[in-house]
């Protein structure tokens, strides 16, 4: 028994010497301690690229703010303005932009007198928000599950409003810097932060709505590209974290200088928008009649990084196109619209006065395609007028169902809402097989 108990306490002195096993039958070995010393290396190594990474990125906005110009281009103007906007005829035309509340009824539109209405009910009067410090104003967005709360942006700033259920109206100023322009505008992550694009310096604001004051500024490398990132249909945050990604090991694959190249070519944007889960992009040229769609797959990189490569193609020519077994004139597109439930586009033209519905169709997830189906002409016959803006918005309460409608402003004061009941595809060129035709409303803006 004695010489069991000595032979206990010499293996006990010895065991502290070796590695622990990695179970009870094989302990770890040399080549596998060497590759366990290396991967914690690489660990250790990575996580500190990421550290200096993030200085380098917080120093270089530091300087960016710095800048009150935008690179090479000197400050922006008004023709500026209305040469980047999608609104046909910016500065003659009497409503400049509509938008609509992406859970409500509301609706907003904003006249080239720098008055932003606000319906309720289109048959009942709006509510009317004038300020001095709204100048120029070309872009609103209502606050996402909230209709009280609603951003007006144009030159300087922003004007933030609140519209109480009485009907009491406050207004809350957003100082961004004098002779810029905000031209457009979305809220993030349900309301909790706001996000803008200015003109001049191309940049992306991230505003905290309760200090008034921008926690992050992006530049934008290639001209025209911040708006349409900013449309980012999902949380803008996550495009953020894109543009802001780097490769720490192979260079800058990830960065957005690559993926504005590779779309655009180093050529501005005239419209573009976001479908599906942003994996794809429909986006038009300036003068251009060609719908060009962009698709992202993932590529897995060295140390099985995921990285997204983008390639583009032609999607459809705009300029002659058939709609109803008839051959029609396009031309130069002037703006698009995304269905929320990515059903319909809709363009309308520089040169013509009506507006092409189209169905969107994505199959296995692939390449996108665009059937034309309808061409909607001005409301008022023998009036001649063309599209100045439009956008889709919800019509009504179906049940549980949200019907969805297209609300188009013409040049002459009238609004029409027509009304889509289609939730799929196919159900959209059935209705057209039939020959169903949308229900509509028109209002004369002005008169109520």
């Amino acid at each position: 028994m004695l010489r069991n108990v000595n032979e206990f306490v010499r293996r006990n002195t010895f065991v502290r010497f070796r590695h622990e096993p990695l179970n009870d039958f094989q302990e770890e070995s040399p080549i596998q301690r060497v590759l366990s010393r290396v991967t914690e290396f690489y660990k250790c190594f990575i996580a500190n690229c990421q550290r200096l990474k993030l200085k380098y990125l917080r120093l270089r906005d530091r300087m960016s703010s710095w800048s009150h110009h935008r690179y090479d281009t000197g400050l922006a103007s008004l023709d500026d303005l209305a040469a980047n906007s999608e609104t046909l005829d910016f500065k003659t035309t009497k409503i400049r932009y509509v938008v609509c509340h992406p859970t409500d009824n509301q609706r907003c539109l904003l006249t080239c007198n720098d008055v932003a209405l606000v319906y309720q009910d289109m048959c009942l009067k709006p509510h009317y928000l004038i300020s001095p410090k709204q100048r120029n104003i070309s872009c609103a967005a209502f606050r996402p599950w909230d209709g009280t709360h609603l951003a007006v942006g144009g030159e300087g700033g922003i004007c933030v409003w609140s519209i109480s259920r009485a009907g009491v109206k406050s207004m809350v100023w957003y100082d961004y810097r004098e002779e810029e322009f905000i031209y457009d505008l979305q809220w993030l992550q349900g309301g909790s932060l706001l996000g803008s694009a200015s003109l001049g310096n191309q940049r992306i604001q991230i505003w905290h709505p309760a200090l008034r004051l921008v926690l992050q500024e992006l530049y934008m490398p290639v001209s025209g590209t911040n708006y349409w990132a900013l449309r980012h249909p999902l949380d803008l945050m996550y495009l953020i974290y894109y543009i802001r990604e780097r490769s720490s090991l192979y260079g800058y694959r990830n960065n957005m200088d690559v993926m504005s190249n590779n779309l655009v070519k180093r050529m501005p944007l005239q419209t573009a928008a976001w479908t599906a889960k942003g994996n794809h992009l429909l986006y038009v040229l300036k003068d251009s009649s060609k719908v060009m769609g962009a698709s992202s797959t993932k590529d897995v990189g060295l140390f099985k990084q995921e990285n997204k490569v983008w390639s583009s193609r032609e999607v459809i020519d705009l300029d002659r196109f058939f709609c109803n077994w008839h051959q029609c004139v396009g031309g130069p597109i002037q703006s698009m619209a995304m269905d929320p439930v990515h059903v319909y586009v809709t363009f309308t033209f520089t040169n013509q006065s009506f507006i092409l519905l189209c169905v969107l169709h994505i199959p296995f997830n692939c390449c996108i395609k665009l059937h034309p189906l309808q061409i909607i002409n001005s409301p008022v016959p023998g009036l001649c007028g063309r599209p100045s803006c439009h956008t889709f918005g919800n019509a009504r309460l179906s049940g549980e169902n949200i019907e969805r409608s297209l609300v188009i402003c013409w040049s002459s004061s009238h609004l029409q809402i027509e009304e889509l009941t289609a939730q799929t595809r196919e159900d959209a060129l059935l209705f057209e097989e039939h020959e169903i035709p949308f229900k509509h409303d028109i209002y004369q803006i002005g008169k109520n």
